[in-house]
């Protein structure tokens, strides 16, 4: 299979013969691929564009990055896949797919040593994982803590016919047997089992999940929960409104299913979900994740796990900001704000860019004013950007500056911190549970340590 790698908001430009291949594709496009197209350009995933009268090719990324399979025009052999990687990294970045995994795992609360788990699957396996893969393998992982943890069990009415009385008696349909000298009572009756709609929801998932994963690993271990689940839980058809109203009602009882709830309902989305509610298995539907946002989560849940200090650590705190007319507010929403007490400490706002702007400092400044007006006002605040190297014109660009911004008049000051993503994700893979932490713990203590250099000066009024 073809595979066509580019990065966030870039545009392919490819050689003489891929060019061919792809316009070769667009021109007799399946019904499958247009429609994928469609969608992707509908979610602003990317852009896929041919003018048929110049047959000019354009492929556009924008700030999602996934990957999409496509049927091709012809064989097996003639599909080809889109894979759009972050643009901290470079199109032959050495394990990309297995470094956007680990990011995106961290940023949605999966533990390091699930992490190093499935990072040793697929090195054992040789499998480069797409976001498909990632989802199925977090799917099997839930699965089978909840098996180890105990399912749930809920009452389910049964209405039968028995040969002893049992819970209700229904007398009208109890009347045509005694009619008709039927021996056996028509009864109501409620019985605990596992079979109810929350262990049903995991095992169509885990249904989808064996019949579209690539990895052999994974597969062998959904086929397994796939059993496991099905010796006490019915394989019947569910539809949207059973899983919504399965995830929308949370009790004490079921409410640790709130997780592998929502794994599953991602696996369903984008397996076609209304062809796999009519038994029309489609092939899996392309999955895109926002860069931006799985950034700001990496770093938000590297201070929560990793500060250290003792310090009570607030992701989007949202405090009033502006009064509108007099009556409705509008708030401001800081990535990280450290808290002694009831006192902010220290402001923390992430940024998935190359550069700061004069828009962020105004910004961050704008926070230290705010937050400041409270208690004992705020000098520094810290802007965490990401640290990488680009390819430019012919140059290479480093974006790995950490200056320091001081107002003129209020002379607050601003550092400017990068983090090498590549560096937290190697610590991360350390087995040793104490040298892990402190090795990351070092690491993002260094993020809010003052800069040395002063650099650029920014009016602040």
């Amino acid at each position: 299979m073809r595979v066509i790698t580019l990065r966030e908001h870039k545009t392919w430009e490819p050689n003489k013969e891929q060019e061919e291949q792809v316009v070769k594709w667009l021109k007799n496009l399946s019904s499958r691929d247009r429609g994928i197209i469609e969608e992707l350009r509908k979610e602003g995933c990317l852009e896929i564009n041919f003018d048929h009268a110049n047959e000019k090719l354009k492929i556009k990324a924008n700030q999602f990055i996934g990957s999409a399979q496509f049927d091709g025009y012809g064989d097996l052999e003639d599909g080809f896949r889109i894979n759009i990687i972050p643009k901290i990294y470079q199109e032959d970045t050495k394990n990309v797919c297995k470094k956007i995994t680990q990011i995106i795992n961290f940023a949605d609360g999966v533990s390091e040593d699930d992490i190093i788990e499935s990072q040793d699957i697929y090195f054992e396996e040789n499998i480069e994982p797409t976001l498909e893969d990632n989802l199925s393998y977090r799917l099997v992982r839930e699965s089978d803590k909840m098996l180890r943890r105990g399912l749930l069990k809920s009452y389910v009415v049964h209405t039968e016919e028995t040969s002893s009385l049992r819970g209700k008696l229904l007398l009208q349909r109890q009347m045509i047997n005694d009619a008709t000298l039927k021996p056996q009572f028509f009864c109501e009756y409620d019985e605990l089992e596992y079979d109810n709609i929350d262990n049903r929801i995991i095992l169509q998932a885990l249904i989808l999940c064996e019949r579209q994963t690539r990895n052999p690993g994974i597969k062998m271990r959904a086929l397994r929960l796939r059993e496991q689940f099905s010796s006490v839980v019915s394989d019947v058809d569910i539809n949207q409104f059973d899983i919504d109203r399965a995830t929308n009602n949370y009790t004490r009882q079921n409410a640790h299913y709130k997780n592998i709830h929502k794994i599953c309902k991602l696996v369903l989305k984008h397996s076609g979900i209304s062809n796999f509610f009519h038994g029309n298995y489609s092939l899996i539907e392309p999955i895109f994740v926002d860069m931006n946002k799985k950034f700001e989560l990496f770093v938000e849940r590297l201070f929560k796990k990793y500060h250290g200090k003792g310090k009570r650590i607030l992701v989007q705190k949202t405090e009033p900001g502006w009064e509108v007319d007099g009556d409705r507010m509008k708030e401001i929403i800081p990535d990280i704000v450290l808290m002694d007490g009831t006192n902010v400490v220290e402001i923390i706002d992430v940024k998935y860019k190359p550069v700061l702007h004069e828009s962020d400092l105004y910004q961050i400044g704008f926070y230290l004013h705010e937050y400041g007006k409270k208690q004992k006002p705020l000098e520094k605040g810290f802007a965490v950007l990401p640290k990488y190297d680009e390819a430019k014109g012919g140059e290479i660009i480093h974006h790995n500056s950490t200056n320091k911004y001081i107002a003129t008049k209020t002379r607050i000051k601003i550092h400017e911190k990068r983090i090498d993503v590549d560096d937290f994700l190697k610590f991360m893979k350390i087995k040793d549970e104490q040298k892990r932490k402190e090795k990351l713990r070092e690491q993002v203590r260094e993020l809010i340590t003052e800069n040395k250099s002063r650099k650029k000066k920014v009016l602040f009024e």
